[in-house]
């Protein structure tokens, strides 16, 4: 039915640029969505490997069914704004065929599954990871998550300290509290008290001021998408029903958005007017310059002339792919776009230079003191100063400039100029080691006499959703460069765990011993 949905949308799209190219990406994009959705969208695969079976969900929508609908939209081709569309769709179609070998050598392989079942039942099992918070803890730990946001700016310049690594990784603790609103993912409980939900009200305020105050829309939204996601796993696996929906309620809900949707698109499109401020304003004067911008008109041109640059499509540069700028953020396709242009300018000495740093960075994942008792060839802070993305333009241009600007790079792209033609046989490998241990972070349980199955997400994971089922991706917080891929087998997998057991057992200690 999705591949149905998907012949139509990619059908109509055709009209606005009956082309070879469109021709011939459509064609990619049906086949992505094909393999896809048939592989991964299955009720026993999901029940049996949750967490992963999600995150081929989240590549393939992504690549390859959001592309044709969003352009559709905005009555545009498929192939808008790309220079190379055949070729970065081909990339991503190569990407979806090894993720998808790379899932079925991890659900057959013997020790990636003793793996998984090893961090669940003696590192995540014995920490509190699957332990039920008391309702008070979920507010503590969002507050945690508060404070750390607020907090983690006057770490900035010393990004390689313990400090500014506590506090980035308490910040996933803000979308805690949203977890109310999807019990059956995390609790026994058939029920929470009223107050607990209307307080999510002023909560939310919280998050939306933290959002002009870094000057990001992520605090709020991704929250919100992270519940969407453990919503539509439950009721794919057969753990929560649809509503009924009267016919009154759609017509309620629609006139909602549309009231609501021009006024967030305005004050989205003003904090990226205001975006180039954020080193020169404290963050008080961030909340009230975004506010003044939005306040006082004709953000819309504003924007479009910020964005100028992007919009004229300046070779490896320009980032837009969707005119739409909330559709935009999920866009991958333009930052595979722009690595291809950057990567078919190197030649011998600049594809050294370019593996060399994502070596490097690979190496930077491991903690200063590890580096030099190891005498590993690697300098961290210069290899960390700027993206994957940044580094590849460099490589291209010699603009030293472009360091430290953060472009978002390509994952798919990177590994080809890293691996060569092997690179699809490395993400396969690669990615069933990625997908055993994420799986370890829900506990799955199917009752072998009654045949009920059941699961067990942690509070923390639950609000992560978002970043994981997009995870090899390259934008929504998604990954760009081999050390983005290798970071949970070699520190994530870990780093979750102590975050959360301090996060659980404070909050435990601070909210007493009756239970609400």
């Amino acid at each position: 039915m999705v591949w149905m949905l998907v012949l139509a949308i990619v059908t109509l799209q055709l009209a606005f640029a009956f082309d070879a190219d469109n021709l011939a990406m459509s064609a990619l994009v049906l086949a992505g969505n094909g393999l896809g959705y048939a592989y991964a969208l299955r009720q026993d695969l999901l029940r049996r490997l949750p967490i992963s079976s999600l995150m081929l969900l989240g590549y393939t929508f992504s690549y390859f069914t959001l592309p044709p609908l969003g352009q559709l939209l905005a009555l545009q081709p498929v192939t808008h704004h790309l220079i190379h569309p055949v070729l970065d769709e081909g990339y991503a179609l190569l990407g979806l065929l090894a993720l998808i070998g790379g899932h079925v050598l991890y659900a057959r392989s013997a020790p990636l599954l003793a793996l998984r079942n090893a961090l669940r039942k003696h590192v995540y099992a014995r920490t509190g990871f699957f332990r039920e918070p008391r309702l008070p803890q979920l507010w503590l730990m969002g507050l945690l998550g508060v404070v750390a946001v607020i907090l983690v700016r006057p770490y900035a310049e010393h990004a390689g300290g313990i400090g500014h690594a506590v506090l980035n990784g308490l910040r996933s603790f803000v979308y805690v509290p949203y977890i109310l609103l999807l019990l059956p993912a995390w609790s026994a409980r058939q029920r929470v008290g009223k107050s607990h939900l209307v307080a999510l009200l002023p909560y939310s305020a919280v998050l939306l001021v933290l959002a002009f105050i870094t000057n990001s829309r992520a605090y709020l939204l991704m929250g919100f998408a992270s519940l969407l996601i453990g919503y539509a796993f439950l009721v794919a696996c057969g753990r929560l029903r649809l509503p009924r929906v009267r016919p009154r309620n759609v017509v309620a809900l629609a006139l909602l958005v549309l009231l609501v949707i021009g006024p967030v698109t305005q004050l989205a499109m003003a904090m990226v007017v205001v975006r180039g401020l954020r080193a020169e304003l404290s963050p008080l004067q961030l909340v009230e310059q975004t506010w003044h911008t939005y306040r006082a008109g004709g953000v819309a041109e504003a924007y479009a002339q910020q964005m100028q640059p992007a919009a004229l499509q300046q070779a490896g540069v320009g980032e837009v792919y969707f005119d739409n700028p909330f559709l935009n953020r999920l866009a991958n396709l333009r930052f595979v776009d722009n690595a291809v242009v950057n990567a078919r300018q190197l030649a011998g000495p600049q594809r050294d230079y370019f593996r060399s740093i994502e070596y490097g960075k690979v190496l930077a994942l491991m903690p200063q003191p590890l580096i030099d008792g190891l005498g590993l060839p690697v300098d961290k802070a210069g290899v960390t100063k700027g993206s994957s993305g940044d580094f590849l333009l460099y490589a291209a241009t010699g603009n030293s400039y472009v360091v430290s600007g953060f472009r978002t790079g390509s994952l798919l792209v990177n590994l080809r100029l890293t691996f060569g033609v092997l690179w699809p046989l490395l993400l396969m490998v690669l990615s069933a080691v990625v997908f055993a241990f994420v799986d370890a972070w829900c506990w799955v349980v199917t009752d072998r006499q009654t045949g009920t199955w059941s699961v067990r997400f942690n509070p923390l994971v639950i609000g992560m959703l978002f970043s994981l089922v997009f995870m090899f991706t390259s934008a929504a917080t998604g990954t760009e460069s081999l050390a983005g891929l290798l970071s949970i087998p070699v520190r994530g997998w870990l780093q979750i765990a102590v975050l959360y057991a301090i996060a659980f057992w404070a909050s435990r200690l601070l909210s007493g011993r009756r239970r609400s």
